[in-house]
């Protein structure tokens, strides 16, 4: 009989801690999301390149143009802003690049759309990094001394990784190739890392 008691103590114990102990650590702020698992949402962000292969071909003799394989290289800033939902993600944004020493810098309006393969892997838990391919295409204004700024189209692709690193901000780090329907622009490599905040 004592037995049959105590263990009826100890269930109803057993109960009311499992009960207590619930509701101090199951709590959740509502609204919060691991840091180290995909994002979904609309995001701002900010975007830092470094262009490592600009190939202008055109110089100068005098005032009349030349073709040559010139490559140029400097660095790069931006802005973008943007949506992301599970393996999908699409952002507008804006490039400058100005290098004074090289006579030549450009500015770039374009949109980009982004598939993230591994996404729920990601999501999960159980990959460091979110890896991502994508095209992007835009406008492009060039500009050097001795002619006038050349407007067209620039369009490519880009490959690189996400990373959470808290409720709010992920980093994005990628390369970003483009091509461009300017005669005095033919190609444009960049290797970029940004941040973005997801509201």
């Amino acid at each position: 009989m004592r037995a049959k008691m105590l263990a009826v103590v100890l269930i109803g114990i057993s109960s009311i801690g499992a009960n207590a102990g619930g509701d101090v650590v199951a709590y959740e702020e509502p609204g919060a999301v691991a840091s180290n698992v995909s994002k979904n949402g609309s995001f701002v962000g900010v975007e830092g390149s470094y262009v490592f292969d600009l190939q202008s071909d055109v110089t100068f003799e005098g005032n009349a143009p030349t073709i040559q394989n010139f490559k140029g290289s400097g660095g790069s800033f931006g802005v973008n802003m943007g949506a992301k939902q599970d393996c999908w993600r699409a952002l507008v944004g804006f490039e400058h690049y100005s290098n004074e020493d090289e006579d030549q810098n450009f500015e770039r309006v374009f949109a980009q759309a982004d598939y993230f393969p591994l996404d729920s892997s990601y999501a999960m838990g159980t990959m460091f990094a979110n890896p991502y391919v994508g095209l992007n295409l835009g406008w492009l204004n060039y500009e050097t001394s001795g002619t006038e700024d050349k407007n067209g189209v620039a369009y490519g692709g880009q490959a690189g990784f996400t990373k959470s690193f808290s409720n709010n901000w992920d980093m994005d780090m990628g390369v970003r190739y483009m091509f461009s329907n300017i005669e005095e622009v033919d190609h444009i490599g960049t290797v970029n890392v940004g941040l973005h905040y997801y509201y």
